[in-house]
C-alpha cells in the first residue's frame, strides 16, 4: 500500500481533551478500558475522513453511547465489514458518502 501511495501519513492525532471527555461520558471504568484503546481510531477519523472500518461492535456501541455527550464523535461513520447488511462494498464504490445510519450519533439523543 505504501509503494502504491495509498497510505496517507499524518501527524499524531492524539487529543487528550477529547479522550478525557470520552472517559467522562463512559458509563464505568470497564467501558472506558474498552474504548480507550480505540480512541486513536476516533482521533484519526476526525482529522482525516470521518470513517472507521472495524469488526469491533463492542467499541462501536460504547462510542455510540459516549456520542450522546461528546459531539465530535457523533458524525464519525463506523461500519463493520463483517456485517453483510451494511453493504460496505457498495458504499465504498459510491465514494463513502455521508450516511446518517453509519454515524456514531445515529439514534442517540443528545445529552442535556
Amino acid at each position: 500500500m505504501v509503494a502504491r501511495r495509498r497510505v496517507r501519513q499524518i501527524d499524531s492525532p492524539r487529543d487528550e481533551n477529547l479522550r478525557l471527555r470520552i472517559e467522562k461520558a463512559s458509563r464505568n471504568t470497564a467501558d472506558w478500558n474498552i474504548v480507550e484503546k480505540d480512541c486513536i481510531l476516533i482521533e484519526a477519523a476526525i482529522v482525516c475522513d470521518r470513517v472507521i472500518l472495524s469488526l469491533d461492535e463492542t467499541a462501536r456501541n460504547l462510542f455510540r453511547f459516549c456520542g450522546a455527550k461528546v459531539g465530535e464523535i457523533r458524525t464519525v461513520m463506523w461500519t463493520n465489514p463483517a456485517i453483510t447488511e451494511e453493504l460496505i462494498i457498495d458504499w465504498i464504490y459510491s465514494g463513502c458518502e455521508t450516511e446518517g445510519h453509519r454515524m456514531l450519533g445515529h439514534n442517540v439523543a443528545p445529552a442535556s
